[in-house]
């Protein structure tokens, strides 16, 4: 590619965004380079396992990581208020029907 058509090439928006994306995977490589030198020294290294605390299962590492009921009982108003709600919409049509 010829700097006429480089400079036609990044005149248009296309072009313009075409040379940041390059630009930012560029500098991400760059990046991403220089923090695996920072760790040359260990990455190698075998992993440490503790002489003092056994390993903790698979199911008990995975209940770590679960969903768990922040808001205990909260589901159980909102069931409660549904079915009050729903009451106090059946006694209005109720005397709805029996006004008329």
């Amino acid at each position: 590619m010829t700097e006429t058509e480089r400079n036609k090439s990044h005149s248009t928006p296309e072009g313009k965004k075409m040379a940041e994306n390059k630009e930012t995977l560029i500098n991400s490589k760059m990046a991403e380079q220089a923090d695996n030198k920072l760790y040359d020294d260990i990455i190698h290294l075998p992993h440490h396992v503790s002489s003092n605390h056994p390993q903790m299962s698979l199911l008990d590492r995975a209940a770590q990581f679960s969903p768990f009921a922040a808001l205990t009982g909260f589901e159980t108003v909102i069931e409660e208020t549904a079915r009050l709600t729903g009451e106090e919409a059946e006694r209005r049509e109720t005397e709805s029907f029996t006004d008329a």
